[in-house]
């Protein structure tokens, strides 16, 4: 074999390959001298190169004057990277102490996010409004535009930053009155129930159509029957005030509980 014609992908590939038929016990003595007449073989695979020791190559890398994560994994990917510096130095050093620290530039940087160390964030109620002039209409939306963005004085996660300090919902964050199933409030079943009647609605069908309008509150459940099971629910012409809902036999009105 003349090894000046062959890549080192294909170099790495025929070692690997040898060292499988091995194990296997697949090679012929003259298959095994030959290999091992090749200087620096072994049967076992070793790293070509031992990393750099953590101090020096975190003063390599701050020559590099790199500013942020991004950089960083963008030189990490390149050809310009030396071989015996860890692509994923928070991995491979105990010594790890953010990328800040890494790249010498004064950030904390965590999850891709780039926050000054000594920066504040800005009030709750400031910064509500901010998020409110964004119009955006959920959380993934909101931390899309902050990946794209990166605000400076705001927080990536404002739940856990602004949690005891005005913090509600996400709903109320950014404007859109959307509330998580598991945090809805409803009034209780008589003030609901006396809310409704006022609407002069006559059937089940009607109730239907007006729970799906904005015009409903948010504290009126759209499933009553659900929400208030064994709670003051009795059955339709009760919840809407009137005297008797006409059908065969009693009223069974099934409401997507989902809803609620």
């Amino acid at each position: 074999m003349n090894w000046e014609d062959i890549s080192e992908y294909q170099c790495k590939h025929w070692a690997a390959g040898m060292r499988t038929r091995y194990r296997a016990g697949q090679l012929s003595p003259e298959q095994i001298a030959a290999c091992e007449s090749i200087p620096g073989w072994s049967w076992e695979l070793k790293n070509q190169w031992r990393w750099l020791p953590f101090e020096e190559a975190r003063a390599f890398v701050h020559t590099l004057g790199l500013k942020s994560y991004t950089e960083w994994t963008a030189y990490r990917k390149s050809d310009k990277k030396p071989k015996n510096l860890p692509g994923n130095p928070n991995k491979q050093y105990t010594e790890w102490s953010g990328y800040g620290d890494w790249l010498g530039n004064g950030h904390r940087q965590e999850h891709k996010t780039v926050r000054l160390k000594a920066q504040v964030d800005m009030p709750f109620e400031e910064a509500r409004a901010f998020a409110r002039a964004l119009t955006l209409h959920s959380g993934k939306e909101w931390y899309r535009y902050y990946k794209a963005n990166r605000p400076t004085n705001l927080p990536y996660n404002p739940h856990h930053a602004y949690a005891g300090k005005g913090w509600i919902s996400w709903g109320d964050w950014l404007g859109t009155a959307t509330i998580a199933p598991k945090n809805k409030r409803f009034r209780s079943f008589e003030d609901a129930r006396a809310f409704v009647r006022t609407l002069g609605l006559k059937t089940p069908k009607e109730w239907e159509a007006y729970r799906k309008t904005k015009e409903k509150p948010l504290d009126i459940p759209t499933t009553p029957s659900h929400v208030y099971a064994g709670n003051g629910w009795v059955n339709w012409a009760d919840w809407l005030g009137t005297e008797h809902i006409r059908g065969k036999g009693r009223l069974h009105y099934k409401v997507n509980a989902a809803g609620a």
